[in-house]
């Protein structure tokens, strides 16, 4: 006779290490090989794991079930007698959306939650199951009859069947589960000890799951509830009603406001033609048409608002003196050019809209924004105010263990010294496809390493286990949503550890729900530039339009192909300044030909290598396919851009733009053996049919598998490019100015002692800092580039701030003054004298040093009674007036 049905209604899949559960979709094979005919997943204060979960439930056949364990702060392992706790599933899409609002208040308000009040306001499309007597006699008369049931856990208690008696409540059987057999508590142990930075032999019996909270069979179930049917069938009753699935949606964005007598095509249309009026002159057919098919897919996917939305951020932006240029794919659309959102002319530039945007595309386009980090902050603070605190968030990562990080953590916990951990963990690669223990036996750079040794062996053996789990919740480094209504009606809520309000879903998650993701990245070059510019006007009286750069300059080129190009964005590193230097790089296109090159892909095979030696003439053309001379023509026959692969798959096979640009992405995502050999096919019989035999499209297939996975966009290429050859011509020109504020936005690829030489050489003086003269970091002025105020050892910016703010009053007139009025510690001003930036005072400084020590007095404090005022501040007339020291006979050196 078979068991009873049962459903798993208390799934932990915890996506962070708080209870070191083991992901949810690890007990779908079990559930499956059991007959279950549906499980919940129920995270402690959060949905994280909801869509992964969903989506690997229905590949399995099982019925998914949304839910979680919603516990009152202060209820943890160690402390279960504090705080009401419950299970929450959710039966429809009202509820979904209530249990989104409880975990939010949780994480955002959590000194003002409690889950009998959350309860009590949106119980609706929830099922309650609890086995807290106090919350369930607060909410007998309150929940709906059906959505509250008294939880028994793991097996019958009679307490628990009591008060469902006296309550009038059904019961219902559960078994919490935290991992899937019992010996996974072992690893249990092991990710707790992670997450409170323990040995694995400190953490306590309380902080874990009890051995039994495994997953439990039917068959196991019946033997628990043998006395008590009821509650197991109460398990199918309740997934019955739990009919929610997964909150899939097409993209959605807020109502954009449109003019009286607009749609968002008719708005979008205007400023798009509006902006083609301005950026070709005379207007050109080829223009009109692209611009027209383009608005056409655009509104017939339903992104006219997402572009509006986009523009307005922009707008602000650059209003506001901030600059911010569109990077990626995006550059593809000639809409996006016209809107100004990007600076490479599409058409000039031969990219295809279809690399960005077509009617195949299932998911929505990233329009990614590089904003100059100075300025994102304020940009962020325009998206939450114009479209609502409540309705914007920042996206999350989960981070996972991969590779090193799934060695590294468990080896910590089992008390290697962080020695052995870093010297064992470099040699480990970031990523590997196989299990950790493969990539140790096979790699070269793992070879010595004592892999069938303790504890390196259970290291090994801990790390391949926890691959792929996650790890902790981090911020995403610039992707934000706006949702058309309350943020909670699509996805819960929490802060991150910097404040900000962010999602509890990842980026694919987030995008599967149909919110579009607005990627706004700080970026230190794009704020180089602009201050760069400024600095020009202030100290030259020129205006420089950085837009009007011209793309061939002599001047620019001679830094650019003998690769002088430290400070500049994207073509500063050793490996690209080599490259650029091979190319002999001369304008704007060779500079976005250098930024493709140094990939990966162009790099494989030998393409880099052959592309350099064709454009200089040492190797003869050579293309895998006559049809092919045309389309690559202009990379001397070397596959360099992703685009190239949409040209390619046309010209062997026939394919469309769209068809190809599927093929690309299918290549890049799809990674499985048996995809791959599907498309290969359906490549080759493409080519037959044009005429191509198999045996000689073979060699072209090959070509673009290889180089696919690893290729540059080659609109992300030019859109760089033509930052990289804009920050070369100001370097070349303006070097002072340049460097200068290279520096003040913190650089690149170099530390600023590199930047400070490379200036040097660039015949740039640098100044040292000035009490009275220095910013508060490097400025091009007088003359030269001035260090910093900020730049001075261990000087706080409380101590900056005042300095600024007394100098607003009059300069320093001495060291004394400044002492008098600056409240810094004497290590602070000790510092500054040592820097220099007591110079100008024109006494040397030991001096200085001296007068500071007896200034300071022997409490280590200056004294400051009893001054008089000079020019309406302290003066140092009577500085010491007061103290216990006098010398009335020392000079003035203060």
């Amino acid at each position: 006779m078979s068991p009873p049905d049962f459903v798993h209604l208390h799934l932990h899949g915890c996506t962070s290490l708080l209870e070191g559960a083991a992901p949810a979709e690890s007990y779908l094979p079990l559930a499956a090989k059991d007959h279950q005919q549906a499980l919940a997943i129920t995270d402690t204060n959060g949905l994280y794991g909801l869509m992964p979960f969903f989506g690997a439930a229905e590949r399995a056949g099982v019925r998914p079930i949304a839910g979680a364990c919603v516990r009152e702060p202060g209820r943890t392992a160690e402390n279960e007698g504090s705080g009401h706790r419950a299970v929450l599933l959710v039966k429809d899409r009202t509820g979904y959306g209530n249990l989104c609002r409880i975990l939010s208040k949780r994480h955002l308000i959590p000194d003002e939650f409690t889950v009998e009040g959350a309860l009590l306001e949106w119980a609706e499309g929830l099922v309650v199951l609890t086995d807290d007597a106090p919350l369930l006699e607060a909410l007998a008369e309150e929940i709906p009859a059906g959505d509250l049931y008294v939880e028994l856990a793991g097996r019958p208690d009679p307490k628990r069947i009591d008060l469902a008696r006296k309550l009038g409540l059904p019961v219902v059987a559960t078994s919490p589960v935290f991992f899937p057999r019992p010996r996974d508590r072992d690893l249990m142990r092991v990710l707790v000890a992670i997450d409170r930075n323990l040995h694995v032999k400190e953490v306590p019996d309380s902080a874990l799951a009890p051995p039994e909270a495994a997953f439990a069979t039917r068959a196991e179930m019946a033997r628990r509830f043998q006395s008590l049917p009821e509650a197991l069938s109460n398990t199918i009753r309740i997934a019955d009603r739990c009919r929610f699935e997964a909150p899939r949606s097409k993209a959605v964005f807020p109502k954009y406001p449109v003019p009286e007598g607009e749609t968002a095509y008719s708005l979008l249309s205007k400023r798009a033609f509006d902006g083609a009026a301005k950026r070709y002159r005379p207007m050109r057919p080829d223009v009109l048409a692209r611009l027209n098919e383009e608005l056409s897919v655009i509104t017939e996917l339903g992104f006219a608002e997402y572009f509006l939305i986009v523009h307005d951020i922009t707008r602000h932006a650059r209003g506001r003196g901030i600059p911010m240029v569109g990077r990626g794919s995006a550059a593809d659309s000639l809409v996006a050019y016209c809107l100004g959102l990007t600076i490479v002319d599409p058409i000039e530039f031969d990219l295809y809209f279809e690399r960005f945007l077509n009617r195949a595309r299932t998911d929505p386009p990233d329009i990614d924004m590089d904003i100059g980090w100075r300025g994102r902050d304020e940009v962020l603070d325009f998206v939450y105010e114009t479209y609502g605190r409540d309705r914007v968030a920042m996206i999350s990562t989960i981070n996972t263990f991969q590779g090193r990080s799934s060695f590294r953590e468990p080896a910590k916990a089992l008390g290697l010294s962080p020695s052995e951990v870093s010297r064992w963990s470099k040699r480990l690669p970031h990523h590997y496809p196989g299990p950790l223990v493969e990539a140790v036996r096979q790699l070269p750079e793992c070879r010595g390493l004592p892999v069938d040794e303790e504890p390196f062996r259970t290291v090994l053996k801990i790390a391949d286990r926890i691959e792929g789990y996650p790890n902790h919740l981090s911020l995403h480094p610039c992707g934000i949503v706006i949702s058309p209504t309350e943020m909670t009606d699509y996805v819960p809520v929490q802060r991150s550890a910097n404040g900000l309000v962010v999602t509890q879903f990842d980026k694919d998650p987030i995008e599967e729900i149909g919110l579009v993701k607005i990627d706004l990245l700080g970026q230190r070059s794009l704020s180089a530039i602009a201050d760069t510019v400024t600095a020009i006007e202030e100290n030259h009286g020129v205006t420089v339009d950085i837009h009007r750069v011209p793309p061939e300059d002599e001047r620019t080129s001679e830094i650019l192909s003998t690769a002088k190009t430290m400070g500049c964005f994207q073509v500063e590193s050793p490996g690209t300044r080599n490259l650029l230097a091979m190319l002999r790089a001369g304008n704007q296109r060779d500079a976005m030909v250098g930024l493709s090159l140094i990939r990966p892909g162009p790099a494989a095979g030998g393409m880099k290598q052959s592309f350099v030696m064709r454009k200089d003439g040492e190797e003869p053309l050579s293309f895998l396919h006559d049809s092919l001379r045309q389309v690559l023509d202009d990379t001397f026959g070397v596959m360099l851009y992703q685009e190239d692969i949409l040209k390619v798959a046309s010209a062997v096979a026939g394919f469309t733009l769209t068809e190809a640009d599927q093929l690309r992405r299918a290549i890049t995502k799809e990674r499985s053996p048996e995809k791959i050999r599907e498309l290969r096919e359906t490549f080759l019989v493409r080519a037959e049919e044009r005429g191509t035999p198999r045996d000689a499209a073979g060699p072209v297939w090959a070509a673009v598998e290889r180089f696919i996975g690893y290729s540059f966009s080659k609109a992300h290429a030019a859109t760089y490019g033509r930052v990289a050859w804009q920050a070369v011509w100001l370097k070349r020109r303006y070097p002072t100015e340049f460097m200068a504020s290279v520096l003040a936005n913190g650089g690149g690829f170099y530390e600023p002692r590199a930047y400070l030489e490379e200036a040097r050489r660039l015949g740039c003086t640098i100044l040292l800092p000035d009490v009275n003269r220095s910013e508060r970091t490097f400025a091009a002025k007088d003359g030269g580039i001035r260090i910093g105020l900020g730049q001075v050892r261990d000087l706080k910016e409380k101590t900056l701030d005042t300095l600024f703010e007394e100098r607003e009053r009059g300069p320093f007139l001495s060291l004394r003054d400044f002492v008098t009025r600056v409240p810094a510690e004497e290590r602070e001003v000790s510092n500054l004298v040592l820097a220099g930036a007591f110079d100008a005072f024109d006494q040397p400084r030991p001096a200085l040093l001296w007068r500071l020590r007896i200034l300071f007095g022997k409490n280590g404090s200056p004294a400051r009674r009893g001054a008089a005022t000079l020019f309406g501040r302290e003066s140092d007339l009577a500085v010491g007036a007061g103290s216990d020291l006098e010398f009335p006979d020392l000079p003035d050196y203060a």
